[in-house]
């Protein structure tokens, strides 16, 4: 139990209810990214050329030249650049019939709040012809700052989500080729 020394019985109890209600929304939040993280664990690729291939998931992306993949938990496909700095991983997700894109992109929104990471900012784009969403987003793990910029697409029911992770201080040099493989991505299917 949390202890609030020096504040009246009303306060401690608001503040013991702000603390439930929040570890309420980051329990949710880490559930939705677990859930998310297990049904992109299905289906292998292959690597042909400088495309790497999900035919399982029906969809290709590019690879800049020097990244090499890597096998993340949880990812359909991941891959690291030469510099081992920064970070791209595929998750895709099998939405419920009627949850849309822009439904998926707020229910993620919202929990991003929950979980203190903090957007900076947002938009709409096209990838492969279909519609698209961007965020930039800041958070701090064990006290080092990192800035990762997602992309989400869908096809059918399927959620693509392509994000790029790199330290906070280097994302300017890596925001270019992190939009080659938002740009490279193809629906094979």
């Amino acid at each position: 139990m949390l202890k609030y020394y020096g504040l009246s019985n009303d306060l401690k109890t608001k503040k013991i209810l702000e603390d439930r209600d929040f570890m309420k929304r980051t329990l949710v939040f880490f559930f939705l990214i677990a859930l998310i993280l297990t049904e992109g664990c299905r289906g292998g690729g292959t690597i042909e050329g400088n495309r790497y291939y999900n035919r399982s998931w029906g969809f290709s992306i590019g690879i800049p030249e020097g990244w090499k993949e890597s096998n993340v938990s949880g990812a359909v496909a991941g891959f690291i650049n030469p510099e081992k700095t920064a970070r791209v991983n595929v998750i895709v997700q099998t939405l419920p019939e009627g949850v849309t894109l822009e439904k998926y992109r707020d229910k993620v929104s919202s929990q991003v709040g929950a979980s203190r990471v903090r957007k900076v900012n947002d938009g709409k784009m096209l990838i492969d012809g279909a519609a698209a969403y961007w965020s930039i987003m800041v958070m701090t793990v064990e006290g080092k700052r990192f800035k990762s910029l997602n992309y989400y697409t869908m096809k059918g029911r399927t959620v693509y989500t392509i994000i790029c992770t790199v330290d906070a201080d280097k994302f300017v040099d890596s925001e270019d080729v992190f939009y080659s493989f938002a740009e490279s991505f193809r629906f094979e299917q």
